[in-house]
């Protein structure tokens, strides 16, 4: 009998998946190790082996520090291990069981390689092998879904581990292994060097995907910070046709038209108020009438990238929390294929298990019956098509979208975590909507002309809701549908070409122009993966938009988390989500010469690493060129320019505790010498650095306004105190007696739940921000709609009446006006949409 040994990473793909299929039950147990049925089974936990540090290939005369390693020094670099003189050093946590794999590796006949479907899991069993120099046969087994049946299927299809696609991916993850370990070593030692040299303390990093990724948004930032506003107009008229609801038109310009910036916004203030004043009361006609019957299809299944930014938008979970959730989802409880992956189209093999798993994620999630009328399993969307699932060789790719699974037992979602249930609920409606009918709707667009000048209004209809009714979005802003001009989607009235309207007035509303956002975990996981944007060459930027940017699927969450740890990210002014670079970070970005730190330079990189794959490129050819680039990378670094930052708020003032240094830290300031810290946000308000050193000074600031109470149900103004013992901080209020607790958790407007039920299966509704949520069915209501926050009497009407009085104060997205309007519920879609009642309906 064949003696068999397999290796995979987490011992979950084992117990979870494999025995299953593995007649007997376990007969040997270690840590880290298993027998059952004649077969030994290990599991590696990650890499059991890892890069030589550079200390390794440094010489012994080296003088040792306080630590005992060896100190960085500029004569030392580069440090570029021989082409035979790399070394990969066993962990030492895992000694035991690199041992029992040494042991079990003589033993065998034959290893099957259980590696995740990608570089990193190939290399992480590969370079096990290779350390022991294993010649025996190596199998591979591919396993991206933990259903028992199959599981089957791919111990049928065992494949040979020497096959050109997992020997690309072994050269693939080599060499980028390497020319990391080249650059991040080299480049970090040179500019943290060279930045001790000009009096700058603290570690510098460099990193071939982090560096461009931190220079993009170094970018951003410079340019939101020099970033100069104007003001423009923005003409709106309100509209009344001889039939039909009164409707909204903005003025569009004459391409000849004067007072325009460069993007066409008015900012002559005499044009628009001429404008104005010309129309104003007048009659104009409709010169164009446009209609046309549109449809969307269903978007693709979700890739790791996608589902990370989905989990951002809708519920602000990092990108490392969502692909913990997922990994959960498909290893604990087996109700989701293989999470890693970067692609989202399906096979066609796919198709046919369709029905078997729609029924599966009904039975899991009873709540969606509602949903399944619009379901149509014999519908077969774009997603489904073997093409897009293989690899340029023409090899089917071992991944595809990710998509729910059909566990071999009941699983009961209440026992899950509620990330994971909302990461289930995100893979399962994508899924699902690849059986629904096209979204298809009516949109409009008119055109008037009013004594000369010309007004547009675009309106939206839906006809069929399609897959938008799988997914039940809460609309995008505030509640309210919005059109791509970012105004709100209304039902225009059905006119000709020739027909009359009233212009009923005319309003300027003055805006500023906006800097462009900054970066959040969302635009930063799209900017590594959509790399070519940030690319000005064209040539370059085309050939980039065909790659898949840098990083991986695997890893871009952990660079991500790893930037913001060390504090190469913070937290921006103004928005929680937002993010911005220390200044620490532009120090060392400003410094480093544009090829370490250019996008084009890491795309080029990213794709030598594809033709070393694929066999284009030799390893030793590319090491050569890695090699030539870390040497020019530590010699522009000797004469790089730098500034010694100045000192950081706090800095320069002894901790009120034991008089001891000050660190900033970048979201906090710690003493060196005790466990004082003082954390730069308190109550939901990032501190400035004058308030930051009153409360060092002081220990008190100013009466600080917008700050939130630990329930976030209100916002008060107090000023805080400092505890000089631990750094932490706590609210002063003006008025003798106040009590701290009430005035954090009493809200100035509180919602009376009592009367409040869901118009939906009648449940109590539950308040969370601002919304109003059935813990039931699900349904949510916005208790403020585009600026205007609705009150108890307003909010009971919707629900119980399913339409509210007309109702004044929504302010359009970009200040483009307020507008009164009734509300109604729409109990198809379960939504609310504004109502436009025809001039004097209402007695208005």
């Amino acid at each position: 009998m064949e003696k068999v040994l397999w290796i995979a990473e987490k011992e979950s793909q084992l117990s979870q998946g494999i025995y299953s299929a593995i007649p007997g039950s376990t007969e040997d147990q270690g840590p880290g190790w298993a027998r059952r049925g004649g077969q030994w089974f290990i599991w590696l936990d990650g890499h059991a082996f890892q890069q030589a540090p550079p200390d390794h290939y440094l010489p012994d005369d080296v003088p040792l520090t306080a630590g005992n390693k060896k100190v960085w020094r500029m004569s030392d670099l580069p440090i570029i291990p021989g082409a035979r003189a790399w070394k990969l050093l066993p962990d030492p946590r895992k000694k035991a069981r690199i041992a029992k794999l040494k042991e079990l590796l003589q033993w065998c006949d034959v290893v099957h390689h259980l590696g995740d479907s990608d570089e990193e899991g190939q290399c992480l069993v590969d370079e096990a092998l290779e350390y022991f120099q294993f010649k025996k046969p190596v199998r591979r087994v591919l396993i991206n879904d933990y259903n028992a049946t199959k599981i089957k299927e791919s111990l049928a299809n065992i494949r040979d581990n020497a096959e050109p696609q997992f020997t690309g991916w072994r050269r693939w993850g080599l060499a980028r292994s390497r020319y990391d370990w080249l650059l991040g070593m080299n480049g970090t030692r040179a500019m943290t060097l060279r930045g001790r040299e000009v009096g700058q303390q603290g570690l510098l990093p460099v990193g071939s995907v982090q560096t461009p990724l931190l220079y993009i948004a170094r970018e951003r930032d410079r340019l939101i910070e020099e970033f100069k506003p104007h003001a423009y107009h923005v003409v709106t008229v309100q509209l009344h046709p001889v039939e039909g609801p009164d409707f909204q038109a903005r003025w569009k310009p004459r391409p000849d038209q004067d007072g325009l910036d460069e993007d066409g916004r008015v900012v002559d203030t005499q044009v628009a108020s001429s404008i104005a004043e010309r129309v104003k009361g007048r009659t104009g006609s409709v010169t164009q009438c446009d209609i046309s019957k549109k449809s969307k299809k269903p978007p693709l299944p979700l890739s790791m990238n996608e589902l990370q930014m989905e989990g951002f938008s809708r519920y602000d979970y990092s990108a490392q929390e969502v692909m913990d959730a997922a990994q959960k989802l498909y290893d604990t409880y087996k109700v989701m294929t293989y999470p890693r992956t970067d692609v989202r189209y399906l096979s066609e093999a796919h198709h046919d298990e369709a029905a078997a798993v729609i029924a599966a994620v009904l039975q899991i999630r009873p709540d969606l019956i509602q949903i399944a009328d619009h379901i149509d399993h014999t519908l077969k969307s774009e997603a489904f098509n073997d093409a897009k699932v293989r690899t340029p060789t023409g090899e089917p790719t071992p991944h595809h979208g990710i998509v729910p699974s059909i566990p071999e037992k009941m699983v009961n979602p209440a026992e899950w975590t509620e990330r994971e249930r909302n990461v289930y609920d995100l893979v399962i409606r994508a899924y699902l909507a690849q059986f629904a009918s096209d979204y298809k709707y009516q949109s409009t667009t008119l055109q008037v002309a009013i004594e000369g000048e010309s007004f547009t209004a675009t309106g939206t209809t839906p006809v069929q809701l399609g897959w938008k009714a799988i997914y039940q979005e809460p609309p995008p802003l505030d509640g309210v549908d919005l059109t791509e001009d970012n105004l709100p989607s209304l039902t225009l009235p059905a006119l000709n070409e020739g027909n009359s309207v009233a212009c009923l007035s005319c309003s300027l509303v003055d805006q500023m122009t906006t800097p462009p956002p900054r970066f959040d975990d969302n635009m930063l996981l799209d900017a590594m993966k959509n790399l070519h944007r940030y690319v000005v060459d064209p040539e370059l930027r085309k050939l980039l938009k065909e790659g898949e940017g840098i990083g991986t699927t695997s890893t871009r969450a952990g660079i991500i988390a790893d930037m913001k740890k060390r504090e190469l990210f913070v937290s921006a002014p103004k928005g929680k989500k937002k993010l911005m670079t220390s200044a620490q970070a532009r120090n060392l970005i400003d410094a480093l010469p544009m090829k370490v730190k250019d996008p084009a330079q890491a795309g080029h990189f990213k794709q030598s690493l594809d033709q070393v794959a694929s066999g284009a490129l030799t390893h030793t050819e590319f090491m050569e060129y890695a090699e030539r680039f870390v040497r020019e990378v530590v010699e522009v670094a000797k004469v790089a320019e730098m500034e010694a930052l100045p000192p950081a708020p706090g800095e320069q003032i002894p901790c009120p505790n034991c008089s001891g240094e000050l660190q900033n830290k970048g979201k906090r300031t710690a003493c060196s010498q005790c466990k004082f810290v003082l954390w730069h946000e308190a109550f939901g308000k990032l501190l400035g650095a004058k308030d930051i050193e009153a409360l060092l000074k002081k220990g008190e600031t100013r009466l600080l306004q917008n700050l939130v109470g630990h329930e976030k149900k209100t916002k008060f103004s107090a000023r805080l105190s400092l505890d000089r013992t631990t750094g932490k901080t706590k609210p002063l209020f003006d008025k003798p007696g106040a009590s701290t607790s009430k005035a954090m958790t009493t809200p100035k407007e509180k919602i009376t739940l009592a009367s409040l039920n869901c118009p939906r299966c009648s449940a109590i509704l539950e308040p969370s921000g601002k919304t109003l949520e059935c813990p039931s069915c699900k349904f949510k209501l916005f208790s403020e709609l585009l600026g205007r926050a609705l009150n108890d009497a307003e909010l009971k009407a919707l629900l119980t009446e399913g339409v509210t009085e007309k109702l004044s104060g929504f302010v359009s997205p970009k200040k483009n006006g307020s507008f009164s309007a009734k509300l109604k519920l729409n109990r198809e879609v379960w939504k609310v949409e504004f109502e436009f009642p025809k001039k004097g309906a209402d007695g208005a």
